[in-house]
């Protein structure tokens, strides 16, 4: 997965810190691929809240292959580590579901584990998903990210404004405050989880979207200026390696034309009988 040596791939970020663009879906492939990994993460722990590799696996793996803002409070990193945990747990819930037999007991459902995992591995986890506790149901939305999706349809709506009035809905709180809801939103996509917004994804909080202190106007100017920062990064690295291969070329096109001089200089000396003097020959090797 890793670039070549020296090179980091940008991953360039929305108003919300969320990735976009064409390395969003290359992020989204590659937290598949580390997530889905059981050297990485053991398939056998109960909890990704105790998994303690997932420092590691960020800085070691992650960070070697994509060039990470981590200027935003560590929502970034939050959003990564959040992606990898949804495809370890996804990976481990699809091979309980394609391996384990209810017709067939403990020990024979050890030795049909699937490739990739050891037999005590897929013993622990057989037994830890065979508590009565630990049911667990798994939801996914494709691999394309919610916000990819909502950049490439802005992209081609030009950021259309909403048709239609937005319903609000007002309820009033025990401490006699009042609170207001997007009425049509609720309908559509039911109410709203809390510190989550409908129809944006995971990352970005509702504060941070609707003007509350932890995304002042301040920040969304520092956000932007990251964004800015980054892409002039790309631009000067294109630049240096358009320079380079000029040089290659130019040192390349220097060498044939040597090679042609020399050439020439041998058969003209042979024309008239005789050989190059060694030092000649000496200073015309030396230059290779």
């Amino acid at each position: 997965m890793k670039p070549s040596a020296g090179t980091k791939i940008i991953l360039p970020l929305n108003q919300y810190g969320q990735p976009i663009g064409d390395a969003s879906a290359l992020l989204s492939g590659v937290l598949g691929a580390v997530g889905s990994n059981f050297d990485n993460f053991p398939i056998f722990e109960e909890s990704w809240k105790v998994m303690s590799t997932k420092e590691s696996v960020y800085n070691d793996i992650v960070k070697e292959i994509f060039y990470l803002d981590e200027d935003q409070g560590g929502s970034l990193k939050k959003l990564i580590l959040k992606g990898l945990g949804k495809s370890w747990k996804e990976a481990r819930n699809r091979l309980w579901h394609e391996y384990y037999d209810s017709r067939k007991n403990l020990e024979q459902n050890v030795l049909k584990h699937p490739g990739g995992v050891n037999a005590d591995d897929w013993r622990r986890f057989l037994m830890y998903r065979l508590r009565p506790d630990t049911k667990q149901y798994t939801h996914t939305g494709g691999s394309k990210r919610l916000a990819r999706r909502i950049d490439e349809e802005s992209q081609q709506q030009g950021r259309a404004v909403s048709r239609g009035k937005v319903w609000m809905m007002t309820h009033k709180k025990n401490d006699g405050s009042y609170i207001h809801e997007d009425a049509r939103a609720i309908c559509v996509f039911g109410k709203e989880h809390s510190g989550r917004v409908h129809g944006i994804g995971s990352g970005p909080i509702p504060s941070q979207l609707f003007g509350s202190n932890s995304q002042q106007p301040g920040e969304r100017a520092q956000s932007q200026e990251t964004l800015r920062v980054l892409e002039k990064l790309q631009a000067e690295l294109t630049a240096e390696k358009l320079k380079r291969q000029a040089v290659e070329h130019e040192v390349a096109s220097e060498k044939v034309r040597r090679q042609k001089m020399e050439n020439a200089l041998r058969c003209l000396i042979q024309q008239q009988g005789g050989n190059l003097p060694a030092d000649i020959i000496a200073g015309m090797d030396s230059l290779d």
